[in-house]
């Protein structure tokens, strides 16, 4: 999986919010509108190109002319995944502890949700 830029994460991160098929147009207004952006259609056009390169996405012609809708190669969750496994491996250096004690020290985390994450961890099957 080829590392996205910033950029490239936040045209990703529109089109997983909005779905597929999405045309260029839609994609830079969306995405204009929920980012602190003000994108002009050449820019998220290059972005797009980038991302369908990498095959996160992929392109097809919409109708006559020009205008193509774009479709996800990879889902959000599975690219959340690779990112956690990077991190992990990364920064933790394959141990837990180290990734746990950076995901959830420095916000700290609500009673819900260490909650959560201590029924996960008594699940687990050693």
């Amino acid at each position: 999986m080829e590392e996205l830029t910033k950029a490239e994460l936040l045209v990703m991160k529109s089109i997983w919010e909005m779905g597929d098929g999405k045309t260029l147009q839609e994609i830079v207004n969306y995405t204009n509108a929920h980012s602190d952006k003000e994108w002009k259609p050449q820019t998220v056009s290059t972005y797009l190109a980038k991302l369908v390169k990498k095959r996160y996405l992929t392109s097809r012609q919409a109708g006559i002319g020009r205008t193509h809708e774009y479709e996800v190669l990879l889902t959000e969750e599975a690219y959340q995944k690779n990112q956690v496994k990077e991190l992990y491996e990364f920064w933790g250096k394959g141990q837990m502890n180290k990734t746990l004690t950076a995901l959830f020290s420095e916000n700290g985390m609500e009673k819900e949700s260490v909650e959560l994450v201590k029924k996960l961890v008594d699940e687990l099957d050693f």
